[in-house]
């Protein structure tokens, strides 16, 4: 078992918060890899939850079209304010929800991804 953080897709990388732990650990998951181990990666933590609610409740597409790094950020700085947080619960159900396969849930992180500048 490697554990390691990794990017979030909802806000810049830096050096600060994820990219010294990714960029020291990927090329050792990769190594497993190539030698036939048997690799899960997984992105689908609690960040992603709030994230989620965020943009069923308060996503603007025309900021995301603009700038989907920037509108992502917005989302997430939001609903981690002290008087926007999501209740646990809900929260924990969206987490839930993708992590069990959920279509809508799903779509929305798919499309996540492939708007971060990190994945392009």
């Amino acid at each position: 078992m490697l554990d390691f953080s990794s990017p979030n897709v909802a806000k810049p990388m830096h050096v600060g918060t994820f990219a010294r732990s990714w960029a020291t650990r990927w090329p050792h998951l990769r190594l497993l890899a190539i030698m036939s181990s048997r690799t899960i990666t997984s992105a689908t933590g609690h960040p992603f939850g709030k994230l989620i609610v965020g943009w069923k409740t308060l996503l603007d597409a025309g900021a995301l079209a603009q700038d989907p790094i920037g509108e992502m950020e917005r989302l997430y700085k939001t609903v981690n304010r002290p008087v926007n947080q999501p209740e646990t619960s809900t929260r924990r159900r969206e987490t839930g929800k993708l992590q069990d396969g959920d279509p809508e849930n799903k779509s929305i992180w798919e499309k996540m991804i492939a708007l971060s500048s990190i994945i392009r």
